[in-house]
C-alpha cells in the first residue's frame, strides 16, 4: 500500500475541489498516527563519530568570523567541528579555505586578538535531521550508557570551564546546528571531551517522514494504512468549509467528530498489537544498560542497591 493510493482512495469518499488538499491531509493523518506514540517503524540506529583532537598555532582577530591558520592546517572534515583557545568560549567551523588556510567561525571572535595555540575537537555532535528522542548511547569500551537527559545549565554548574576529558559520559542539549546544509538537526554536547577517535552506537526514534506518492506503508499501519488514514482525512475533511466561492460539501461538524473518533480508535487497535512486538511501558530511562558512573565489570562484582 502506497501513500498515493492512500490519498487517492480519499478522493473517492470526499469530493473536494483541490486533490491536494485530500494528499496534504493525508500526510497531516499520517503524522498524528506517528505522533501518537513509539511506533516500531520508527526505531532507528545511527553512530556519534568523534575524531581525534589536533592543535597547532592560529590567528584570531576580534570582531571577526575568519581565522588563519599558522602551524595547525585547516581540512575540509573540519567543517562542524569546534575550536578553542584553553578553555571557554567555543566556536563551531561553519567553513574552510583549505588553499588559503583559513576557516569561518559561526560568530565573530569576541576576545582580544591574538596568535596563539588551538584546538579542534569534536566538542558537539549533530544528530541526523530526522532525529526524535533517544533510545539509548552507548560507549562499547567502558560498557556504560551516556546520559542524555543533562541540561547545560548542570552541565555549567559541574564543569563551568570544560577542562575536564576522557571518554563522553554525557549529551547535554545544545541547540541547533549553525553549519550550512546541517542547520535545523539537533545539537547536543558531548562531555568530557574526547581527545581521540572514537565511535558511540545510537538508538533514537526519529520523526515521521515527508511520503512519496510511490513509497509503502511500512511498519504497525501497513495493513490498515487506506482505512485508517481515510478516517483521519474525513474527519479534517468535514470541518472544513470551504471557500466563499467554492463551498465544501462534506462539510459537518458532526461528521467530523465521528471519523475522528474512528480515527482514534483504529490508532489504539494498532497501538495493542504493536506493543506486543516492542513493549514500551517500561521507562526507558531507568532499565538497561550500566548506570553512571559504574560499568559493567562494577556491576558483576558488587551488589548495588539495584540493576535493571
Amino acid at each position: 500500500m502506497t501513500f498515493g493510493d492512500c490519498w487517492r482512495f480519499a478522493e473517492l469518499h470526499a469530493d473536494v475541489p483541490d486533490p491536494l488538499l485530500l494528499r496534504g491531509w493525508t500526510q497531516w493523518a499520517y503524522n498524528e498516527f506517528c505522533k501518537k506514540r513509539s511506533w516500531s517503524h520508527l526505531r532507528a540506529e545511527t553512530a556519534i563519530v568523534v575524531g581525534a583532537q589536533k592543535t597547532g598555532t592560529v590567528t584570531f582577530t576580534t570582531g571577526a568570523k575568519t581565522i588563519t591558520g599558522g602551524t595547525l592546517v585547516f581540512a575540509s572534515t573540519d567543517v562542524g567541528r569546534q575550536i578553542r583557545i584553553s578553555s571557554i568560549p567555543i566556536y563551531t567551523l561553519v567553513a574552510v579555505d583549505t588553499q588559503a588556510n583559513q576557516a569561518t567561525l559561526q560568530r565573530v571572535y569576541s576576545e582580544p586578538t591574538t596568535t596563539t595555540t588551538a584546538t579542534i575537537l569534536d566538542a558537539y555532535v549533530t544528530l541526523p535531521e530526522d532525529f526524535h528522542r533517544f533510545i539509548s548511547i552507548l560507549d562499547p569500551t567502558n560498557k556504560w550508557r551516556l546520559r542524555f537527559w543533562v541540561s547545560q545549565d548542570t552541565l555549567n554548574r559541574w564543569d563551568p570551564g570544560r577542562m575536564g576529558t576522557g571518554h563522553g559520559r554525557v549529551l547535554a542539549s545544545l541547540g541547533f546546528s549553525p553549519v550550512p546544509g546541517r542547520t535545523g538537526c539537533p545539537q547536543y554536547e558531548l562531555y568530557p571531551f574526547q581527545t581521540g577517535a572514537y565511535s558511540y552506537p545510537v538508538w533514537y526514534f526519529r520523526k515521521p517522514e515527508l511520503l512519496t506518492d510511490d513509497q509503502e506503508i511500512i511498519g504497525p499501519l501497513a495493513r490498515r494504512a487506506q482505512e485508517v488514514l481515510l478516517e483521519g482525512v474525513l474527519a479534517r475533511c468535514a470541518m472544513w468549509p470551504g471557500t466563499s466561492g467554492a463551498k465544501n460539501p462534506y462539510f459537518n461538524l458532526q461528521l467530523a467528530a465521528f471519523h475522528t473518533k474512528a480515527f482514534l480508535t483504529a490508532i489504539d487497535e494498532i497501538d495493542v498489537q504493536d506493543e506486543e512486538l516492542y513493549y514500551e511501558a517500561a521507562p526507558l530511562t531507568e532499565f538497561a544498560y550500566a548506570d553512571f558512573p559504574w560499568d559493567a565489570a562494577w556491576l558483576q562484582t558488587h551488589e548495588p542497591y539495584v540493576i535493571g
